[in-house]
């Protein structure tokens, strides 16, 4: 199966590769809108979402916002596709930085290494993909997919301009390595966690129960934590957007690991405000939910 699977993704590739990035978006746009309208369940929980999270968007916003969600998504895919023949100087032409490598730099200066924090917002696989392609030297902890050919052509791609991919399973000693030898290392923040793997924090005015990793690692490496985030803009451009850098928890006590978090999560917040249309409000965020007795 992984044959099959690899050779369509090639031939998809080299199609998408050659067809004008005008074109190429359009299409995107108009299949990742026809995935919205086929998956209903999962169109309708999106607005569901953004409503409770978002109360003062109008539905009529509400709809608008989350057909630009799918619209987005599908360019994703479509930019994905076409990542494995561009070249790094291709990459960085479409990608307006601003201060980030100064500040990126600035942290580097301290050898600790700089912990990234980032979310499912704008094309987040081009921004790993650029980070590496300006010379940084990214690592990103993942969940590995399925199927697993699937899986391993997203790894190769990944890998292709340097990037490099620790899995969950096995490969934290790796990644703390990466760390330590002063690399950057991305953590995904807006992924819900099961409830022992995680604290509860308040995202949107609910609580969300988030990873402890980002906390721990921090603590153990010194580390400072960046928010930054992927931006969609008009014309196949996108920008790199930071906010202020967070220090490492003086400890690992429930009160410094919840603080902690709070402050990663609410940096996600604040993006997904900014761009709220550029967000999976697909994603089950709030699906594991703390005990009733439990407290925020």
């Amino acid at each position: 199966m992984r044959r099959p699977v690899n050779l369509l993704l090639r031939i998809l590739s080299r199609f998408f590769s050659f067809l004008p990035l005008p074109l190429a978006l359009a299409i995107g746009r108009f299949l990742g809108r026809l995935v919205g309208l086929v998956m209903t369940r999962r169109r309708w929980e999106g607005m569901a979402a953004m409503a409770r999270s978002i109360p003062e968007f109008t539905p009529a916003q509400v709809r608008r916002h989350l057909w630009n969600v799918y619209a987005n998504l599908g360019m994703n895919v479509i930019e994905a596709l076409r990542m494995r023949h561009q070249s790094a100087e291709s990459l960085r032409s479409r990608i307006d930085v601003g201060d980030n490598p100064q500040v990126v730099d600035a942290l580097l200066e301290q050898k600790k290494g700089v912990l990234v924090i980032i979310a499912h917002t704008g094309n987040w696989e081009m921004l790993a993909t650029a980070t590496a392609a300006y010379g940084y030297s990214l690592g990103i902890i993942v969940k590995e997919l399925k199927p697993p050919s699937l899986n391993a052509y997203i790894v190769a791609q990944r890998e292709q301009h340097g990037t490099k991919v620790f899995s969950r399973r096995g490969s934290i000693r790796r990644a703390l390595k990466h760390v330590k030898d002063n690399g950057l290392l991305a953590f995904m923040m807006d992924q819900n966690a099961k409830r022992d793997e995680g604290v509860f924090v308040n995202f949107f005015g609910r609580p969300c129960c988030t990873t402890r990793g980002l906390a721990q690692i921090a603590h153990m490496t010194g580390s400072p934590a960046l928010p930054i985030f992927m931006v969609r803009h008009p014309g196949g451009r996108h920008e790199i957007r930071h906010y202020d850098p967070i220090p490492p928890p003086a400890d690992l006590s429930d009160e410094s690991v919840l603080a902690y978090t709070q402050q990663a999560v609410s940096a996600v917040e604040r993006v997904i405000r900014e761009v709220p249309d550029q967000w999976i409000w697909m994603h089950r965020r709030w699906r594991t939910q703390p005990d009733v007795d439990a407290k925020m």
